[in-house]
């Protein structure tokens, strides 16, 4: 035969390779990860091929999701944090600094807000697909430093490029440039995520102003914001806790009705995990924002660093940085 199968070891995907490139490097479509081709024993017969496919298909994905604790995913996040925490924080902050630039046109639109509140709405507007994609791509970065520190192996990376290339999962993976069509589909679902998260609260953010607009007494506006903030916190707890692995997916080349699928699936084995999981994220997220935005570098970083080793440890995938050296 002139190729041959074999399952991507990152995630899962059955590839069907050439014959030459038995021993040599090769990159999934799929994810993008590089890893070193190898067909099967020369002494199996012609008609043993036949046996191929069965063995690929049955590691497509585990059948049963495993059930950890919050102290699993949180020690394993440290301890990954405490040997790759370089790696993954640098890089970041470099496009901290860029999305702030790309960002800085808000500070202009709330002053503006001050005295023409309608002309600043409608470049809010027409400015907000511009945010949406620099706030999707800072995520999508950081997802894919998690993913690249996690399969980086025990040996610690310094910040030059030779050792990255010799260590990484794939090739410049922690330049800011990507490439690969997973990255295109990853970044179109963020930006539908966003724009839809955004859409919900402007509108009940909207519809909550002008309700209390017409109360006069005091107290029972302050009541009726108050209770429209709790509402919008335990929906926005409720929606985390059964869709958080819907990022992490992404960059497995997961996307649509199989990613949703595949979310509620990992969230029921895991429900009180998961709901503790997105109040620690929203935590970090918020320390961040309490500090006027500054602590965004370290903690968005060390979200997505959570979410990825969490998601592994359900799925039953390894971690490379946990492993103990051989050398």
């Amino acid at each position: 035969m002139n190729s041959f199968q074999q399952a991507c070891p990152s995630c899962q995907s059955s590839l069907e390779l050439p014959i030459e490139a038995d021993g040599k490097s090769a990159v999934c479509p799929a994810c993008q990860s590089q890893f070193i081709a190898g067909a099967p024993g020369k002494e199996m017969e012609p008609h043993d091929h036949a046996e191929l496919p069965l063995r690929t298909t049955s590691v497509e994905a585990p059948k049963e999701y495993r059930r950890i604790s919050i102290e699993n995913v949180w020690d394993d996040s440290r301890s990954v944090f405490q040997q790759r925490s370089r790696p993954l924080l640098l890089p970041f902050l470099i496009l901290s600094v860029l999305a702030a630039i790309g960002l800085s046109p808000l500070i202009y639109l709330n002053s503006m807000a001050v005295k023409q509140r309608t002309l600043a709405m409608i470049w809010l507007a027409v400015l907000s697909p511009w945010f949406l994609s620099v706030i999707s791509y800072s995520i999508w970065y950081a997802l894919r430093l998690a993913n690249n520190v996690c399969d980086a192996g025990p040996k610690k990376l310094s910040d030059v490029p030779s050792d990255i290339d010799s260590h990484a999962s794939e090739p410049n993976q922690y330049w800011l440039v990507p490439n690969g069509r997973q990255f295109i589909f990853s970044m179109f679902m963020l930006v539908v995520i966003a724009f839809g998260f955004q859409m919900i609260v402007i509108g009940i953010s909207t519809a909550m102003i002008k309700l209390s607009a017409n109360v006069q007494a005091q107290e029972i506006r302050i009541l009726l914001l108050t209770g429209a903030f709790a509402v919008f916190v335990i929906c926005l707890l409720i929606v985390g806790t059964r869709f958080w692995p819907l990022f992490p997916l992404m960059m497995r080349a997961r996307f649509g009705s199989q990613a949703i699928r595949q979310s509620l699936a990992i969230t029921r084995v895991n429900l009180m995990t998961s709901f503790l999981l997105v109040i620690a994220i929203f935590f970090l997220l918020g320390f961040g924002f309490g500090m006027f935005g500054l602590g965004l570098p370290l903690v968005v970083p060390l979200a997505a660093l959570t979410s990825e080793v969490a998601l592994r440890l359900i799925e039953g995938r390894r971690i490379s940085t946990l492993e103990p050296d051989e050398f």
